[in-house]
């Protein structure tokens, strides 16, 4: 009985740590754009891809060599752990190759229109003489 409470309690709550976590992840997305100011969600996700493809490398590695599992099954794990590492590398590349589009962009200028349209009403004086005679 209390099993079942405790169960129809947390499922009472689920929606409120829904909104939550809505909320903690919108939070974040913000700080993110803030320090990544473009592509920045897809820069964390290439870099947590990146970290979980070289721990689990590091992981694969460390297990075979600390178990004596099999000659089969240690080549067998090797080969996953080695394509872990380049899955790794090659989400680093694409992250670099992001930055360095980003770095290559050059800025856009904005033109206050309030300044342009209040220039261009504005009669125009000239230094020079203009005449309609011919020389």
């Amino acid at each position: 009985m209390e099993t079942m409470l405790i169960i129809l309690a947390l499922a009472g709550c689920l929606p409120s740590i829904v909104y939550l976590a809505y909320l903690i992840i919108k939070r974040i997305g913000r700080r993110i754009r803030h320090v990544f100011p473009s592509e920045g969600l897809t820069q964390v996700i290439l870099v947590a891809v990146s970290m979980f493809c070289f721990s689990s490398f590091a992981f694969l590695v460390f297990w075979n060599f600390a178990t004596p599992p099999p000659y089969y099954y240690l080549e067998k794990s090797l080969v996953i752990a080695l394509l872990f590492l380049l899955m790794g590398i090659l989400c680093l590349q694409v992250l670099q190759f992001i930055r360095l589009q980003d770095h290559q962009r050059k800025p856009i200028f904005r033109v206050n229109r309030g300044a342009a349209g209040a220039s261009r009403g504005k009669r125009i004086v000239r230094t020079y003489a203009v005449t309609n005679s011919k020389n």
